[in-house]
């Protein structure tokens, strides 16, 4: 990672872009409705009455699914075009938001503690110092309360992406085939890409291999223990125009982390 953007050039961007990630994230075929709020919620496995501290909530809809499914949601981000919009959606009381910057390790501890999940929905890969979150984790969480992401699928769905599509012949039989190829992973990249066709200025990208995305988090003394990688169905994806290659390969990643208690098990182990 070379370039080095100002937290300032960050969320300028998503200021800039927050009206059209508004509208295109509310529609019913956006990736967020199909595939990444879907994976988030199995991997939460919420219960009515349980508190939740969503960071980088962005325009609110996760924070308003998760208050319709019963919990006390405390939504933050660090965008004031953001949380303008996340403001007018939601109305439900069982929402408050707060502006919060997520690197900011004074701000993170100000948000509270004991909370049963933490959520991180397909922004870890935009923010550019993961390390206060990571660390702020066993404050935040109370025994056994986990932690649940989505990212860009480290891997396959990185700045160095190319979608390639051939067509082969077998005798008189012709057949497409759809593939990724990454030029660059192990070492994690910095660069301004495009997440929404049509927004109006290019975003951050903060790519990090796998070990760099997960170590912070094991090194703060939370672990894993849930994974996902969700694919398009291919109906879906036909219907809604997404690329037949992410219907084989995972564009998004998902995961769960908990803190352990002090028994080493989950509090759900010790009450059953």
């Amino acid at each position: 990672m070379t370039e080095h953007p100002t937290n300032d050039d960050v969320r300028a961007a998503w200021d800039e872009n927050a009206s059209h990630w508004d509208t295109r994230l509310a529609q019913p075929d956006s990736w967020q409705q199909t595939i990444v709020f879907p994976a988030v919620e199995a991997l939460l496995e919420l219960a009515p009455g349980e508190r939740v501290l969503e960071v980088a909530c962005g325009n609110g809809l996760l924070a308003q699914r998760m208050a319709d499914a019963g919990a006390e949601v405390l939504a933050t981000d660090f965008s004031k075009e953001q949380m303008r919009f996340a403001a007018e959606r939601i109305t439900d009381p069982k929402v408050t938001l707060a502006e919060a910057d997520v690197t900011d390790r004074d701000a993170l501890a100000s948000l509270g503690d004991g909370f049963d999940a933490v959520v991180c929905s397909m922004a870890l890969m935009d923010i550019s110092d993961i390390e206060p979150l990571a660390d702020a984790l066993p404050s935040l969480l109370r025994p056994g309360g986990r932690f649940v992401f989505s990212v860009s699928h480290p891997a396959f769905n990185n700045m160095s992406l190319v979608r390639v599509s051939e067509r082969r012949q077998w005798g008189n039989v012709f057949a497409d085939e759809h593939s990724v190829r990454v030029s660059r992973y192990a070492h994690g990249q910095v660069g301004k890409g495009v997440g929404i066709p049509g927004q109006p200025a290019p975003q951050w990208y903060f790519d990090r291999p796998l070990d760099g995305l997960l170590q912070p988090f094991f090194r703060a003394g939370v672990t894993m223990d849930a994974l996902s990688e969700p694919v398009f169905p291919p109906e879906v994806a036909e219907r809604d125009g997404v690329s037949p290659v992410w219907t084989e390969i995972p564009p998004i990643l998902a995961g769960r982390l908990r803190r352990p208690t002090p028994s080493g098990g989950h509090r759900s182990d010790l009450q059953s």
